[in-house]
């Protein structure tokens, strides 16, 4: 489940008993088993009939709840899509003219809401949805057991609405789910909910007062008719269910509720989630007080986190009843006394549960699923067994249950799963030996050739019709997450190209035979273990339907999240070799790369740094990309002898535009282009060893000199060069020393015979020491005049004033001229100075400009395009030697998206264009 192992943290029992597993025994009433959770209203509809039908309340609740919420949020989406298009606006557009179209956005958007709200009568969707939301408030009375269970007449009711639905509106028929993280992500129960009710009664007692439940969607839509439930159980007459998601316009029905609350002197309930910052509570609190609350009568029901013990900042005008964690009702149920009475009930008749005893094991994450580790005594006739356990959290009813839906369809995969209770899983824990993270040298094709398995049989197990994420707009899709990254290289613009950039990443990233992948494929999640001994894959039932939004049904996402060192390209060629072996297909470099670079993004989702580890893995990811397509059928170099071309890297070869460095078509077309024409091409950087050395594999290149040629590297011997000597080495570990003492600033370890350093700005963004800081560094450690500091954008670096990049470019052209430098800074200009042509792009630095070397009037790749031009005697790729003929039509369609990054100004929708009739000529593919 989602803890992947590990060794207990105990001085008892530590001696692991090998067993043999023993089979979960079927329940009573099977459970109702969901593999694909993103349902969409037809979907919930049928399972809503037959949950009711079987008398199945929570499930009942949790899907007619489910399908109020894609009701309400069609009822609310022109609203809603037109704020935030007119938010984009005032962004992107700069000056006046972005503050009055988006002003003018707004208005209209005011305006169709008031025509709207003036029509007389409710539309068939309004009516609809409100009878909808009465059998939810009646499915609510019936998980809070209040007496008066109407059966038959929800039966009819259900089935009722459902024969309505496709008259209604068609399109809402497909309309899915979005997953409350209450239910499905936390470890709530209703009787959770229940206990904050009742607090705000012991609180608030006045029963005639009016009350407004108002749910914050998503999750408010399940929390707030619980808790309505609740205080009607208890005598409060006069309640209100209502649901409400930020952004939205109130609809006049709402409006009316809320008023009439208003006036008789009511209070309103806010819930929600278990706040983090609480920001979305406390913007629907203040859309309420906007009608004229005060604030004294919002009073917000809020479960609390961790050791959150007070609500957020956000939050702490209004009142608030809460509920600490320790306080859930999950802890209960993780007592030892309550595990063994629920694994005795799971084992069956045929076994006999003994001493159930904790262990100590590290704390889950603070905002996730609970789990816990007990050492569990059973008898089977005359048999003792000893087994470690491990319960954890799984979310509540059928969101629960996926896990078991998933565990049958997979059993040979996965650690003996015994049963899921009380949305609780119980499973056998694998030690931390047995784990594969990460996978050693001679085991590594068949680690791979293990996940391969086990990722195409779970597709084949838990196949689907449809890939329902081409539905998902705006929702974690990862066809759109990895197109948002792409579409960077458009600039502001890049929301402007949805209508073309949308089709073009659902048709790459298409595929014909879906699935229910597991999106936790990380080396650290498998193990070895089982008898027979097997790969055994834990955390196998949670990611693919979480709050963390990342929605896919292509089973090669999964094998792209099994790496994690994107810098390490063995597992990467193990996977697709026995991808290749088991399925008799190739995965294509764009798939691969737009599935790598998501799952690589994911590391930042909570992060407000700029981590430049996750960088240098999104670099290395395209720089593979790069090396299958333009530079896949290049030889290594044109040989010891021919002339060489030396390339600044950051700012002429590489650009950060989509987010992360990375060179641009025109910056590898310029590289092919002087390969093809007898140069041998060598960089010249100030990035490390091993950066240095990552981009000569991938662009096929000579080699380089990196930290500002600190190291000459020659790619064809792997030999590298050390330029430092004894006397310098000291100086920048006395550098070093410094940089340490000095508060907030991280040093870079990747830089071993240069110095790296950084800070963060509050907004997480990562920038260089500013020059009086870096000035006093080089005072504190002794070395002021004879080491200097280069400021860099993101960095500050230092490197002894003895070492330039000339001294490592002479020692690999061995005595050969230079043909060409291209540079931007004052670090470049002493290898200009050992070039016969000396150039560098427009965004070239003050020094540069005023040393007489050519400044092209392109920046970055396009400017180092024109230099190529003007040595070879062409534009890059336009001629027999040099012009790509080995790329797939699919290939092309990207790299004219990636190429938005050399275009300006109009050029930009140029590039639009070029998409655009690329698109066109991509057949669909399949995985």
């Amino acid at each position: 489940m989602g803890w992947a192992g590990g060794a207990p943290m105990t001085d008892q029992l530590i001696q692991e008993t090998v067993v043999r597993q023993v089979a979960p025994q079927p329940s009573a009433r099977d459970p109702l088993l969901v593999a694909n959770l993103l349902s969409d209203l037809d979907g919930l509809m049928e399972m809503l009939v037959d949950e009711i039908a079987n008398d199945s309340w929570i499930n009942a609740f949790l899907l007619a709840a489910g399908a109020n919420q894609v009701a309400e949020d069609r009822l609310h989406e022109g609203s809603i899509a037109r704020a935030r298009i007119a938010k984009h606006v005032a962004r992107v557009v700069p000056g006046a003219g972005g503050r009055t179209a988006a002003a003018a956005l707004r208005a209209t958007d005011g305006a169709v809401w008031a025509a709207r709200s003036a029509t007389r009568g409710l539309s068939r969707l309004d009516a609809w949805q409100l009878e909808l939301g009465g059998l939810v408030d009646k499915l609510a009375d019936a998980v809070a057991h209040t007496a008066g269970l109407e059966r038959d007449a929800m039966l009819a009711g259900a089935k009722r609405l459902r024969s309505r639905l496709a008259t209604v509106s068609p399109p809402l028929r497909r309309s899915v789910l979005r997953l409350p993280s209450c239910f499905r992500n936390f470890d709530q129960q209703p009787d959770d909910l229940e206990r904050l009710t009742d607090d705000f009664i012991l609180a608030f007692p006045e029963r005639l007062r009016p009350v407004a439940v108002v749910g914050v969607r998503t999750s408010g839509s399940y929390t707030a008719p619980l808790h309505g439930a609740y205080l009607r159980a208890r005598g409060f007459d006069l309640v209100h269910v209502l649901t409400f998601r930020p952004g939205q316009r109130w609809r006049r029905s709402e409006l009316d509720v809320l008023r009439s609350v208003l006036a008789d002197g009511g209070t309103v309930l806010l819930t929600d989630d278990p706040p983090k910052s609480g920001g979305s509570l406390a913007r629907a609190a203040r859309e309420i007080e906007r009608l004229g609350f005060d604030e004294r009568s919002i009073v917000l029901l809020l479960p609390l986190l961790g050791d959150m013990e007070v609500p957020p900042p956000s939050l702490r005008r209004y009142p608030s009843i809460v509920l600490p964690w320790e306080d859930w009702s999950v802890h209960a149920r993780l007592e030892a006394s309550a595990v063994r009475d629920a694994l005795a009930e799971m084992v069956g008749s045929d076994s006999e549960v003994g001493s159930v005893h904790p262990l100590a094991m590290p704390a889950a994450k603070r905002r996730g699923h609970v789990r816990s580790l007990y050492r569990v005594q059973l008898r089977r006739g005359g048999e003792q067994l000893t087994r470690d356990i491990c319960v954890e959290g799984v979310g509540t009813g059928y969101f629960g249950d996926h896990a078991l839906a998933v565990a049958r369809r997979l059993g040979a995969f996965l650690p003996n799963v015994i049963g899921v209770r009380d949305g609780l899983a119980y499973r056998e824990w694998q030690p931390e030996k047995g784990r594969v993270d990460p996978p050693t040298p001679e085991r590594l094709g068949q680690i791979a050739a293990g996940m391969v398995d086990y990722v195409t049989s779970r597709a084949r197990a838990l196949a689907v019709d449809e890939d329902t994420s081409l539905r998902l707009v705006d929702r974690g899709a990862v066809w759109q997450r990895a197109g948002d990254i792409i579409m960077r290289a458009f600039g502001p613009a890049s929301q402007f190209m949805r209508p073309i950039a949308h089709p073009v990443f659902r048709r790459l990233l298409h595929v014909a035979r879906a699935s229910v992948i597991d999106g936790a494929c990380g080396p650290g999640n498998w193990f070895e273990g089982g008898e027979p001994r097997r790969l055994l894959k834990v955390d196998f039932d949670k990611r693919a339907f979480c709050s963390l939004d990342i929605y896919c049904y292509d089973h090669v996402f999964d094998l792209a999240g099994c790496v994690s060192n994107s810098a390490d390209g063995t597992l990467t060629a193990a996977l697709h070799d026995a991808y290749l072996d088991k399925t008799g297909a190739a995965i294509d470099p764009e798939r691969w790369l737009l599935y790598r670079i998501v799952d690589v993004a994911e590391r930042l989702r909570d992060d407000p740094l700029q981590r430049a580890d996750v960088e240098r893995a999104l670099a290395s990811e395209m720089q593979r990309y790069y090396a299958e397509t333009f530079f896949s059928h290049l030889p290594l170099d044109a040989g010891s002898a021919a002339p060489i071309c030396a390339i600044d890297v950051d700012w002429v070869l590489e650009t950060p535009s989509l987010g992360f460095p990375s060179i641009t078509p025109a910056g590898a077309a310029a590289l092919r282009a002087l390969a093809r024409h007898g140069y041998r091409v060598v960089l010249a950087s100030g990035r490390s060893l091993d950066e240095v050395r990552e981009r000569c594999g991938a662009y096929r290149l000579a080699g380089g000199v990196a930290e500002y040629c600190a190291a000459a590297y020659d790619h064809r011997t792997g030999c590298v060069h050390e330029l430092l000597t004894a006397e310098d080495r000291p100086k920048l570990d006395m550098v070093r020393a410094a940089l340490a003492e000095t508060p907030s600033t991280v040093i870079d370890d990747g830089y071993r015979r240069s110095v790296r350093a950084y800070t963060f700005e509050k907004s997480g963004r990562r920038r260089g020491l500013e020059p009086e800081a870096a000035a006093s560094v080089l005072l504190a450690a002794g070395v002021a005049g004879t080491v200097r500091a280069i400021q860099g954008d993101s960095q500050t670096d230092f490197m002894v004033n003895t070492i330039d990049k000339a001294a490592g470019l002479r020692l690999l052209a061995g005595g050969e001229p230079v043909a060409m430098a291209v540079g931007d800074s004052a670090e470049d200009l002493p290898m200009m100075r050992t070039a016969r042509f000396a150039a560098a792009p427009a965004n070239a630095d003050a020094a540069v400009h005023a040393a007489g070397v050519r400044i092209f009037n392109r920046p970055c790749q396009g400017g180092l395009a024109q230099a190529v031009e003007a040595l070879v005697g062409h534009r890059p790729v336009n001629c027999a030697a040099c012009k790509l003929t080995n790329l797939e039509p699919r290939s092309r369609l990207l790299l004219s998206m990636l190429a938005a990054q050399d275009a300006r100004g109009i050029g930009k929708l140029a590039a639009v264009l070029r998409t655009a009739l690329a698109a066109a000529r991509v057949p669909h593919r399949v995985a």
